[in-house]
């Protein structure tokens, strides 16, 4: 039955509705001075540049997109430079849903130590995946300190695992945490009381999907649409998102090189490929050691 239902899931990937994607989101003006905390980096920053007529347009190489996602996902995001200093420990639960990221390895190991307000807590989740990408202001006011996945847990321990190179405030800001496609968690992310009635957004913001009438298509849409697909199938309730997880792990458990996996998830690094599905792997050192023995009793033939 579990094949039957991966061969499904396999299916609903091709089966969900395709979203149309329409120009005309609208975007306000940016006055001066600005607020960096408020809007980030450099005037000539990716994030601070309208697209418009004079826009220069220079090859990305990226390849076309073979599927199509839509789901809220949180940033965690912190610009209190003069906050009480916190221990990042390490956690290596990662997206393991057996185990809990409030709960630091035994090591007790110290990523970095970040200014993070008491009260400031990330529970529980609100989005509907969990990467919990971090950009965390340091003590002077400018450097960013860039994590994944981190949490600040009700019972005041922080954790985190992945750490990427710190950048400035002031910079072009766009490398980051994000493991998938390396970019800034800070740099497009809409912020608290700026998608709100009255609010104004001042900055450039990764908004690239509208609907007919060029407005923000509602974050959950498409994960409803979904969820109505599967409920028709009669398969177990899964999330949109847990197609991505079922592509790789498929590849990773028939043995496609990690490299090409990572390519395919439009990850950054291997590396973070290997660590989230790490877990398939302890089945393939079994057959890894039994082909090596059996090249060594070759060899004395």
């Amino acid at each position: 039955r579990s094949v039957q239902a991966t061969f499904q899931r396999r299916a609903l990937i091709n089966a969900v509705v395709r979203v149309v994607l329409v120009s005309g989101c609208t975007r306000s003006t940016s006055p001066a001075p600005r607020d960096p905390k408020r809007w980030p980096f450099a005037a000539t920053s990716i994030w601070n540049m309208p697209i418009g007529d004079r826009a220069q347009f220079v090859p990305a190489h990226i390849e076309a997109s073979k599927r199509i996602g839509n789901f809220a996902e949180e940033e965690v995001i912190v610009l209190e430079p003069r906050a009480p200093m916190v221990d990042l420990l390490q956690s290596n639960a990662d997206w393991d849903r057996s185990r809990d990221r409030c709960t630091p390895e035994p090591s007790h190991n110290v990523i970095d130590r970040v200014p993070i307000p008491k009260d400031f807590v990330t529970e529980p989740k609100l989005g509907a995946t969990d990467d919990n990408a971090a950009a965390i202001l340091r003590a002077d006011g400018r450097t960013l300190h860039q994590s994944q996945p981190l949490v600040c847990c009700a019972n005041g321990v922080a954790t985190t695992h992945y750490r990427f190179d710190d950048t400035d405030l002031y910079g072009d800001g766009i490398a980051g945490a994000h493991g998938g496609s390396g970019l800034s968690a800070l740099g497009g992310t809409i912020r608290l009381r700026e998608l709100v009635s009255g609010g104004t957004i001042r900055h450039a913001f990764d908004w690239m999907f509208c609907n007919a009438k060029g407005r923000l298509l509602h974050p959950e849409s498409l994960s409803q649409l979904f969820a109505r697909v599967v409920a028709r199938s009669g398969l177990p309730k899964i999330r949109f998102h847990d197609l991505r997880h079922t592509h790789a792990s498929l590849l990773v458990a028939h043995g496609i090189p990690i490299k090409v996996v990572t390519e395919r998830l439009g990850h950054s690094h291997p590396a973070f490929t290997l660590h989230t599905y790490q877990h398939l792997l302890p089945g393939m050192s079994t057959e890894a050691a039994t082909r090596f023995a059996g090249l060594v009793a070759n060899a004395g033939r």
